[in-house]
C-alpha cells in the first residue's frame, strides 16, 4: 500500500508525494517527511502510520489541531494533553493550518506505478534516449520530494524547487557557518504571527549566530511625557537568561540615538586608548556593542543591538555585516505583524460600528447583538469541553471562535436595510398590512394541504392500493388540525 499527498489549497497549493512507508510524518520542521510552511502549522503536527492493512491519522498535540474529512464527516482532532487519532478511508482531506491536504490510499498497482523510496541506481539506456524528454522537465516526478532519490534530471528539477533554501544554505555554511542560522531565521520569520515568538526567534538565533554577544536588545520610540521622544525595549535577554529581567536594562542611549538618527549600522569597540566612554557603557563594562536600525518601509521602527556585557569578547566587520542583514530581516517580520494587527484592529472597528448601527435603528433591542454573541460563545466553549457523546468529537479553536463571534454579532445585520416603519413601529399594523399577512396565510394553508394530499397519494401509489373512505377522512381531518393551528398563531399575530 501507498499513500499520496496533495495540497489542494493554501501557501503550497499543488505540491504532491507519494510515500510508500509505514510512518509519514507532516508538519514544518525540516525533518519531517512532508514538509508544509503555513505559518499556523506545528513543527511537528501530525503523521500517517499505517497499521496491517489500514492507515490512521495521529494529531501530535499540535497548536491548531487538524480537521479531518472521512466520508462527508469533518472531525476535528484537537487536544493539547493528548494524542489523537482516526482511521482513514481510501481518500480524505486533511486541513492543517490554513493548508488543505487532499490524502489518497492505493494498492500495489498504484505503488508500482510510483517510484520507491529508494530507487536502484538505474541501467544504462540506449544513447537515443540518454537525454530526458521534454515532458519530463515540463512535468518532473513528484518522488523527488524524498531526499535520496536517483540524481535524474527531471527529479532534480523539483528537488531543488523545495530545498533550495536548504542548498543554499549548506554550501555557504563551508565559508562561514553562522549563515546557516541566518538562512533558517529568514524562513521562519514568514511563518511567524505573534510579536512575542517573533522576538524571541530574533533574539535565539542572535546568540547562536554570534558567540561573543551576551546581551540582545530590541529598542523602539515612544513619546515621553515632556513630548520628546526616547528610546524603550521592546526586548532585551541575556543569553543564559529565558525571560525578560525585571529589572530596566542598561542601554547607551547615546549610541542608540545615534543610529537612529544616522540609520546606519555602528561598530563600538572598546580599546585601551581611552576613547570617551559614556556611563552607561562603563557600568554595563561592554567591551564592543554592534547596534542595526530597524528600518521599515517608510519609517524608522527601531534599533536592534547586541553587545559582550560581562564577557569582554569583540565583534568584527564581518559581524556588523551579519547583524545588518538579521537586522533588515527583523524589521520586515515586525512590520508585517503590525500590519497584520492594524488590519484586525480595523475589522474589529468595521464590526462594532456595524453593531452600534444596528442598535440604533431599534433602541429598545440595543446589546442584543453583544449578548448573543456572549451566549454562542459560552455554548461552544462548553460543549468544546465535553468528552462523550455526538458532542465529544466537536471542537473549537481559537480562530473557530473568532469567526463564531463575528457571526453572532453582525446576525441582525439585516435591519439596517428594514424601512423605519416597519422596525421602529409604535402600534399595530395598518389594515393594509393585517390583509396581506392574512392572504400569506391562507397561502401557507393551501401550499399545506397540498402536501398532505401529494404525500397520500405517493404512498398509495407505491403500495398499489386505492384510496378508502376512512383514509380520505383521517387526511381531511389531518388537514383541518394544521389549518387550526396556523389560525390560532395568525390570531395571536393580529391580537
Amino acid at each position: 500500500m501507498a499513500v499520496q499527498l496533495t495540497v489542494t489549497s493554501g501557501p503550497e497549493a499543488g505540491k504532491r508525494a507519494f510515500f510508500s512507508t509505514s510512518l509519514v510524518t507532516l508538519g514544518r520542521a525540516p525533518d519531517n517527511d512532508f514538509v508544509l510552511q503555513d505559518g499556523l502549522i506545528s513543527s511537528h503536527h501530525g503523521e500517517l502510520v499505517r497499521r496491517d492493512d489500514q492507515f490512521f491519522y495521529r494529531d501530535l498535540r499540535s497548536r491548531h489541531g487538524t480537521r479531518v474529512k472521512v466520508n462527508h464527516v469533518t472531525v476535528n482532532l484537537h487536544d493539547r494533553g493528548r494524542i489523537r487519532e482516526i482511521a482513514l478511508p481510501e481518500t480524505a482531506e486533511l486541513m492543517l493550518g490554513e493548508t488543505l491536504v487532499s490524502l489518497e490510499i492505493k494498492t500495489t498497482t498504484w505503488e508500482a506505478a510510483a517510484a520507491p523510496q529508494r530507487p536502484p541506481r538505474p541501467r544504462p539506456r540506449p544513447e537515443v534516449q540518454s537525454n530526458p524528454p521534454l515532458a519530463s522537465i515540463r512535468q518532473p516526478s513528484l518522488n523527488t520530494l524524498r531526499p535520496d532519490r536517483n540524481e535524474e534530471f527531471d527529479d532534480h528539477i523539483l528537488k531543488r524547487t523545495h530545498d533550495s533554501v536548504d542548498a543554499v544554505a549548506k554550501r555557504l555554511s563551508q565559508k562561514d557557518p553562522r549563515l546557516v542560522s541566518i538562512f533558517r531565521l529568514s524562513r521562519e520569520l514568514n511563518s511567524t504571527a505573534e510579536m512575542d515568538e517573533l522576538l524571541n526567534l530574533i533574539s535565539q538565533t542572535t546568540f547562536e549566530a554570534f558567540p561573543a554577544a551576551n546581551f540582545f536588545a530590541i529598542s523602539v520610540r515612544e513619546e515621553g511625557s515632556t513630548g520628546n521622544q526616547t528610546m524603550r525595549p521592546l526586548i532585551s535577554r541575556e543569553r543564559h537568561v529565558s525571560r525578560d529581567s525585571k529589572n530596566e536594562p542598561l542601554l547607551s542611549h547615546s549610541l542608540l540615538e545615534k543610529v537612529a538618527e544616522s540609520r546606519e549600522s555602528v561598530l563600538f569597540v572598546r580599546d585601551s586608548a581611552g576613547r570617551e566612554l559614556t556611563e552607561s557603557i562603563i557600568n554595563a563594562r561592554i567591551m564592543a556593542c554592534m547596534a542595526a536600525p530597524l528600518v521599515g518601509q517608510n519609517r524608522l521602527l527601531g534599533v536592534m543591538q547586541a553587545d559582550t556585557r560581562g564577557l569582554g569578547g569583540l565583534f568584527g566587520p564581518e559581524d556588523l555585516d551579519l547583524f545588518t542583514v538579521m537586522a533588515s530581516y527583523a524589521a520586515f517580520a515586525i512590520e508585517r505583524i503590525r500590519l497584520n494587527k492594524s488590519i484586525y484592529e480595523m475589522f474589529e472597528g468595521i464590526v462594532f460600528a456595524s453593531v452600534s448601527a444596528i442598535d440604533s435603528r431599534d433602541p429598545t433591542t440595543a446589546g442584543h447583538s453583544e449578548r448573543v454573541a456572549d451566549y454562542t460563545i459560552d455554548l461552544a466553549q462548553e460543549a468544546d469541553r465535553v468528552g462523550h457523546g455526538p458532542l465529544s468529537l466537536v471542537r473549537f479553536s481559537e480562530n473557530d471562535l473568532t469567526e463564531l463571534r463575528y457571526a453572532a454579532l453582525l446576525h441582525d445585520f439585516g435591519k439596517i436595510g428594514v424601512r423605519e416603519s416597519v422596525l421602529g413601529k409604535g402600534t399595530r399594523l395598518p389594515a393594509a398590512g393585517q390583509r396581506e399577512i392574512h392572504e400569506r396565510f391562507q397561502q401557507v394553508k393551501a401550499i399545506r394541504a397540498g402536501e398532505m394530499r401529494r404525500s397520500l397519494l405517493q404512498d398509495l401509489a407505491q403500495r398499489h392500493r386505492p384510496p378508502d373512505e376512512a383514509l380520505l377522512e383521517r387526511l381531511e381531518a389531518d388537514i383541518r388540525r394544521v389549518h387550526k393551528e396556523l389560525d390560532e398563531i395568525l390570531a395571536f399575530l393580529m391580537s
